[in-house]
């Protein structure tokens, strides 16, 4: 098991009650898992710098940050068929727009690994949202029902 730490960015952006959220397209159908778009930080960059740049990458958009929303540490097991470099992460959740981009935006797929797709907020809990307390984590935040900027799966 690889005993590595990993610092990454997460966006929340919703648009007319969905949250667009990542995919790998190169998976099978059957083994499809969402995440919230983002990546990792890089040595010696903000994490506000990282979100916006991270999000730029993937969609080709402009964004700027609403709010920072909070941290969120996650602690896993990897899926047996996902290949991952880390196992313990620190997410930085911001709330961020865009301009340009709305829920009838078609969004571009520049990176291969990388594709999106807009969720009715209200369906969070019928897809496979990694890491799985954000489908509880995501509506408190966007009802400003929280009274922590650190939330964790590690008891």
């Amino acid at each position: 098991m690889m005993d590595s730490i990993h610092i990454i960015t997460r966006a929340i952006i919703t648009s007319n009650n969905h949250l667009l959220v990542c995919f790998d397209p190169r998976r099978p159908q059957n083994d499809i898992y969402y995440y919230l778009p983002g990546g990792h930080v890089e040595h010696g960059e903000s994490v506000e710098t990282s979100v916006i740049r991270e999000l730029k990458e993937e969609t080709g958009f402009e964004f700027t940050i609403e709010k920072f929303l909070g941290v969120f540490e996650h602690y896993f097991n990897p899926i047996s068929s996902v290949k991952v470099c880390h196992n313990h992460e620190y997410n930085f959740l911001f709330k961020v727009n865009s301009k340009e981009m709305h829920f009838k935006s078609l969004l571009p797929q520049i990176e291969s690994h990388v594709n999106f797709k807009w969720i009715n907020l209200n369906e969070l809990n019928n897809i496979r949202l990694l890491p799985s307390k954000l489908i509880t984590l995501i509506p408190e935040l966007l009802e400003h029902n929280h009274n922590s900027t650190l939330y964790s799966v590690i008891e």
